[in-house]
């Protein structure tokens, strides 16, 4: 539920002045409908902590802290130099000689940083780091990524000085010579040479051993529980499952639909005899689409489009916070996905097409002013690797810390998150596993149905779709009067989209949803706004 920002000044500044700015960037964060926890701020060697809504779990200890769930209890978390902890979470921890900024082992929370010849900011937020510098430097390779994925793309920010920690990596800093070295590890697949029956005894152990390392308080803590295998496999391998809190969210009419999500994890929280509890998330009657938006953009701060689980307005992570709910387990994964046919299908089912993928934009987009985007050379594929490693090794580096994480940054304004499936014992074993265990999440599956009670899975989703909200009248009219007043996008693209945005628009393969492409367009749009709001806070 907590944002931080790590700020160390290169030469002696007044500790009180940047504690109080270090606040305001705190209290800028506050969304709408939140009630926060006062911020923790700090100020120590040139050292100033600042963490909005902060929660129990938050670990704080001289010039390091820690949000997110640790495996275990490693009691020298806080120390330089001591072994990376296996975990979900954002680390950054110093001294009076080093600074570390530490990403787990899949960039799951995301960290972005900035370094210059005066300071070093670390933060969970890009909208902290850019208040705190008072300014804002619009990245327009931003703009492609969003238009053809909803996402900043990999490894991009908003702001072209701000960086992305990537998975397994530490970013260190001298702080006497004030210079920083990047230590970045590889992500390998590489098929161990075992039998199925090997393979499958030890990814279920990392599973158990991982279930069993998670500390956290039942009493505070929530599971999120879906129709599906991946939570209803996490609450079967919980040490106390009848005591954890279980939730599901969706529309109303959902909880009466025969093997829906919500249909579904009402019979295993029974079966289970955990508590249950059903949140509507239809879109709110009591706010503007304005204030939907805007709570969605600024929360979210733009990294992802998907706004259909979020169009009550926040209200079930509100109730959440209010609840005293102080943080929720996910089941994100990375045990493999769905076959893909080539590299362009592997682009698409990972979320990360291309504008020139899209038919109906490929010989358009010097209509538009958009410059094409191209995979950075390290997210190409290989030669030695197989469509289904390279899909993989896709979802590992670019879906979960730019599709997920973005997700996840929504949720951790109210409550805190744990991802235990994403745990580095977890994911080198998944690692291993040939493409035929991977694929379709075969392996896996096979463990999950083992411990399956004989509840089905469900068979049909209880969120809305986002399509479908940006398919509404009302809606379609609110976005194109935006986008005609954007200073920021091009002449080219607002006139197609005010042209062709209508009800109903054709539902193609590798066609470009033009009430999509004017959606993503109002969040590049909106979000210079917000973040040029935020640069003149202080």
């Amino acid at each position: 539920m907590s944002k931080v920002i790590y700020v160390c000044l290169r030469n002696p500044s007044s500790m009180a002045v940047e504690k109080d700015r270090v606040k305001r960037v705190c209290d800028n964060l506050t969304p709408d409908n939140l009630d926060p926890h006062p911020a923790i701020v700090t100020a120590n060697d040139n050292v100033i902590i600042g963490i909005f809504n902060p929660v129990p779990s938050i670990m704080l200890k001289a010039s390091s802290v820690c949000l997110g769930n640790l495996l275990g209890s490693p009691s020298e978390w806080h120390q330089l130099g001591s072994k990376i902890p296996d975990g979900t979470y954002a680390l950054i921890r110093g001294n009076s000689n080093e600074i570390e900024a530490i990403a787990d082992y899949v960039g799951s929370r995301t960290i972005w940083y900035v370094h210059t010849k005066d300071l070093f900011i670390a933060s969970t937020s890009q909208r902290m780091i850019i208040a705190y510098l008072g300014s804002y430097r619009p990245d327009r390779n931003v703009y492609s990524w969003i238009l053809s994925t909803g996402s900043l793309g990999p490894g991009l920010s908003w702001d072209k000085r701000i960086k992305c920690l990537p998975g397994n990596s530490r970013f260190i800093l001298n702080r006497e010579s004030w210079t920083a070295r990047l230590e970045q590890g590889t992500v390998r697949f590489q098929e161990s040479n075992l039998r199925y029956q090997d393979h499958y005894e030890r990814l279920k152990k990392a599973i158990e051993v991982t279930m069993n390392s998670m500390r956290i308080d039942y009493a505070q803590w929530a599971l999120l529980l879906s129709g599906g295998q991946d939570s209803r496999t996490i609450l079967l391998h919980l040490p106390n499952p009848k005591k954890i809190n279980t939730l599901t969210w969706g529309l109303k009419s959902s909880i009466k639909v025969k093997n829906s999500d919500a249909y579904i994890a009402k019979k295993i929280a029974d079966y289970i005899g955990c508590p249950h509890q059903y949140y509507p998330t239809d879109i709110s009657a009591h706010l503007s689409l304005r204030t939907l938006f805007d709570r969605f953009l600024s929360i979210g701060e733009g990294r992802i489009d998907h706004f259909s689980g979020y169009a009550d307005g926040f209200n079930l992570w509100n109730k959440l916070h209010a609840q005293g709910v102080s943080g929720v387990i996910r089941g994100d994964g990375g045990f493999g996905y769905v076959p893909c046919k080539d590299e362009q299908d592997v682009r698409f089912r990972v979320g990360m097409p291309l504008l020139t993928d899209f038919v109906n934009l490929t010989d358009r987009l010097h209509q538009i002013g958009i410059a094409p985007n191209l995979l950075p050379h390290h997210l190409n594929r290989k030669k030695t690797e197989s469509i289904p490693l390279w899909r993989d090794r896709l979802f590992h580096q670019y879906r979960i810390p730019s599709i997920h994480a973005a997700l996840n940054d929504l949720k951790l304004s109210h409550v805190e998150i744990a991802n235990p499936y994403l745990s580095r014992r977890i994911i080198l074993e998944a690692r291993k596993l040939p493409d035929h265990l991977r694929t379709s999440k075969k392996l896996f599956k096979d463990i999950a149905n083992a411990v399956n009670p004989g509840i089905d899975y469900a068979q049909y989703r209880s969120t809305a779709r986002t399509k479908d909200l940006l398919n509404q009248n009302e809606t379609i009219a609110f976005l194109k009067k935006e986008i005609r007043h954007s200073k920021v996008l091009p002449n080219s693209l607002k006139n197609l989209l005010d042209k062709e945005m209508a009800p109903h628009p054709n539902k193609i393969r590798h066609h470009m949803n033009i009430n999509v492409l004017g959606f993503r367009a109002f969040i590049i749009a909106r979000m210079n706004t917000i973040l040029t709001k935020d640069a003149s806070l202080l």
